[in-house]
């Protein structure tokens, strides 16, 4: 048998969370939540067994599945707030729930200041989902701005951020100078009709 790991002392960064938007697109319209927070946490284990890193993971894969199905942002959150195992990103979760109530929240810098915005999962995770869903209705480069804005973890931060507008928002909605100069598009589309393919709910 393989050794037994530690997970208190397991990666609890983003890596998990980053490149889960993938396995939740896929299964979207095929699993149900708790089928999501399983197939999450197997895909986080591989590299991110810490109960945080996973949360970030599952906190991902559920604001996308949402986001797919159109689903407000504060119901968005409050769905993942359910489904938190660890008490820092239930907090951290918790404190963005608030944010999207009041009109307006605070800027990114200021969010950042407050949650953090390392590449530890109970940071970058959060503010992800706040730019993200407090930006859903502004262009795609604002929201890849709000991820620069204030420092921290950036690239990942924007690719959460940047997953989960795509999910509410849709491909067409992308500014098309962006997709010109993005480096293998081509080959990404050309993964993305495979992955199509394979999805019997989005024929």
């Amino acid at each position: 048998m393989p050794p037994r790991i530690d997970t208190r002392m397991a990666p609890f960064g983003n890596g998990a969370a980053m490149r889960i938007p993938i396995l939740s697109v896929f299964l979207h319209k095929r699993a149900r939540i708790a089928e999501i927070m399983t197939w999450a946490k197997q895909s986080a284990e591989v590299t991110h067994p810490n109960p945080k890193a996973i949360d970030g993971a599952t906190a991902i894969a559920i604001c996308i599945n949402n986001a797919l199905d159109n689903v407000p942002p504060k119901a968005n959150v409050e769905s993942i707030i359910n489904t938190m195992q660890t008490p820092a990103m239930l907090a951290n979760i918790k404190v963005v729930a608030e944010w999207l109530s009041q009109d307006p929240g605070p800027s990114v810098r200021q969010a950042k200041k407050v949650l953090g915005a390392g590449t530890a999962a109970i940071e970058s995770c959060p503010i992800a989902i706040y730019i993200a869903l407090m930006g859903l209705d502004r262009p795609f480069d604002v929201i890849i701005r709000h991820a620069i804005a204030g420092g921290g973890d950036t690239d990942t931060i924007g690719a959460m951020a940047g997953a989960i507008w795509g999910a509410y928002n849709g491909y067409e909605k992308m500014l098309p100078n962006l997709i010109n100069m993005t480096e293998g598009v081509d080959a990404m589309q050309g993964l993305i009709g495979k992955l199509r393919a394979k999805h019997p709910a989005i024929q």
